[in-house]
């Protein structure tokens, strides 16, 4: 039911109706307009509170247009005046009453015999659920993102600051769950923070969304993400991903273009599968959140009821990039006692992939592709599944380049080229190893490091791929046929480098 046939709803029964919301300042402004704007009441009174610690009595037919000076009494919030019994015993039958006081919390019944009596329209904004049997709740979603387009466009319009529509977008969907009264004040600190303490601007968003949201043990905000320049190789992905990109717009939205559901990524261990989902969240300037799989178990509740609430809270912070780390962990539990609950939990998500219409982008990541349901590989449940093989000879030379000048060294020094070779079967975290490893012994030895220094680490380096060859042929099998391969074929690859 929307917010104008609530309203219609409450002028043709009389009664005690109370607005639940987290911000009740944005809906009391909205509700009033649309109590206005629509001529619900015709020219019957309005009492509309706390305005400068006194009530003002108003007629319906005297206010016009948007009622911006009924909207204006509700901006003085700290100085409030209690409405009493006696005051609603005197107002002409068939009023309408306005309140965001709690004086009445307890005395429903009392309140509800006055209402009545004089065929009142009872109004309370609050930010709970009063549960009263006198009392009709409605709960108001917060602003959509139109909206906060607009409300955030305002705010920097007001302060002067020049800013183009894309930047104002990637703001919205960092500030997406967060009332209005305090999402004027994370921008105003995030500024604040930017500008004198020369901190960087969507990573203060981040941080105060993530105080004001008290998360349970197995959810967190990721901060700290990565540039999609520090994903080595990958080209097919990331080409997926910048095509993408662009249908995240509002543009998009309004041509119907629907907001992707999600990725597989599949791969050997320490081919970049965290990195990517980090990547994406920096890509598209969008909140990274990780579900931790082994923690639904810590939470204090069952596994199932957590799950659900995770799935819950990502909603209502979409638009949203949402991480499942190593999801193959949650269904290889073999114990009979956890059997149950986790088909309960994998009927919930197979569901909730399949019918959600939320802004959660979901990004899963898999090991082993024999512990992971047959139903979650079925089409529709994400938009791909891609599998992350260990880097071409290509891709070993761009990461060697990227680890070596993450770390302050110029790789035009080293002899890449001779690294790559002698690299064969090296993954993406096996060749930073060899560069971390190489300044640990440059440190200790207090010299500059060499190509000899790294010749020695590769050597000394056992891959992953030789301890589980086997295991690691058979997913490159499966892969053949099931997934799309991250990376370009060596003939394309240029193309995109």
């Amino acid at each position: 039911m929307s917010l104008l046939s609530n309203l219609k709803f409450i002028t043709k029964n009389k009664g005690i109706y109370n607005f639940v919301s987290e911000d009740i300042i944005y809906d009391y402004k909205k509700i009033v307009t649309t109590i206005f704007k629509n001529n619900l009441v015709n020219n019957e009174f309005t009492i509309i509170d706390n305005y400068v610690g006194f009530i003002r009595s108003i007629k319906a037919s005297e206010i016009s247009g948007l009622n911006e000076n009924a909207i204006s009494y509700i901006k003085y919030m700290g100085q409030k005046q209690d409405i009493n019994l006696k005051l609603l015993e005197n107002l002409e039958v068939n009023s309408v009453v306005i309140d965001v006081n709690d004086v009445f919390i307890g005395k429903y019944k009392e309140l509800y015999e006055v209402v009545s009596s004089r065929k009142l329209v009872y109004i309370v904004l609050s930010n709970k659920n009063i549960g009263n049997i006198y009392v009709k709740d409605f709960n108001i979603s917060l602003p959509k993102k139109e909206e906060l387009i607009i409300i955030i466009g305002r705010y920097f319009k007001e302060k002067k600051i020049s800013i183009n529509k894309e930047m104002i977008e990637q703001i919205t969907n960092y500030l997406t769950g967060i009332p209005i009264t305090k999402l004027i004040e994370i921008l105003n600190y995030s500024i604040f923070q930017f500008r004198e303490n020369k901190k960087d601007f969507f990573k203060t968003l981040l941080e105060e969304k993530k105080n004001y949201f008290k998360l349970n043990l197995s959810m967190e905000f990721i901060e700290e993400v990565e540039k999609i320049s520090d994903l080595g190789g990958q080209n097919a992905l990331k080409a997926w991903l910048k095509e993408r990109e662009s249908s995240l717009s509002l543009k998009a939205e309004n041509l119907g273009i629907p907001f992707p559901k999600g990725l597989l990524l599949v791969g050997i261990q320490g081919c970049g599968k965290s990195l990517t989902a980090k990547s994406i969240s920096s890509m598209w300037k969008m909140p990274l959140l990780k579900m931790d799989f082994s923690l639904l178990f810590t939470t204090g509740k069952t596994p199932e009821v957590t799950f659900k609430e995770n799935l819950l809270m990502a909603e209502k912070l979409s638009p949203i990039i949402l991480w499942l780390d190593e999801i193959d962990k949650l269904f290889s539990a073999s114990s009979s006692s956890g059997v149950i609950e986790l088909k309960r939990i994998l009927g919930t998500f197979l569901t909730w992939l399949q019918e959600k219409k939320s802004k959660v982008f979901v990004v899963a990541t898999a090991n082993k592709i024999d512990d992971i349901p047959p139903e979650l590989l079925r089409k529709g449940r994400f938009d791909e599944i891609f599998f992350l093989d260990l880097p071409k000879e290509k891709e070993r030379k761009e990461i060697f380049k990227i680890h070596i000048k993450k770390r302050n060294l110029d790789y035009n020094e080293f002899d890449i080229d001779g690294f790559t070779q002698k690299s064969d079967f090296f993954s993406g975290s096996e060749i930073e190893q060899v560069v971390v490893s190489v300044l640990y012994r440059g440190f200790y030895l207090n010299k500059k490091p060499s190509d000899e220094d790294f010749y020695d680490i590769i050597e000394e380096t056992i891959p992953f791929y030789y301890t589980y060859e086997d295991s690691i042929k058979e997913l490159k099998k499966w892969a053949e046929e099931k997934a799309r391969k991250a990376s370009f074929d060596d003939e394309v690859y240029e193309m995109f480098e």
